[in-house]
């Protein structure tokens, strides 16, 4: 493998690495669903929208569940703020 060649395999790796995470933030357009989606069997979490602010509150498991439901939320096309009062 050349130096030209692996550089590109490399790039290629980084770009697929730093974009998957952002997959998870799509939004179905169902705020209720996505944020639903993002908690699983990880916990409960109700969401209230008013005015583009979000607010989430409830439990989950770990810190990890809480920040793939806040990023749902900020996913959804409505949501331009988060209130987050989810505990773990």
């Amino acid at each position: 493998m050349n130096a030209r060649t692996l550089i590109a395999a490399t790039a290629l790796v980084a770009a697929t690495t730093i974009a998957a995470p952002a997959m998870a933030g799509i939004s179905t357009g169902n705020l209720g669903v996505d944020v639903q989606s993002a908690v699983g069997s990880g916990g409960n979490v109700n969401v209230r929208l008013v005015g583009g602010i979000a607010t989430l509150s409830g439990d989950v498991n770990d810190v990890s569940t809480k920040a793939k439901v806040r990023q749902a939320a900020l996913a959804h096309p409505d949501v331009n703020q988060v209130i987050d009062r989810i505990t773990y």
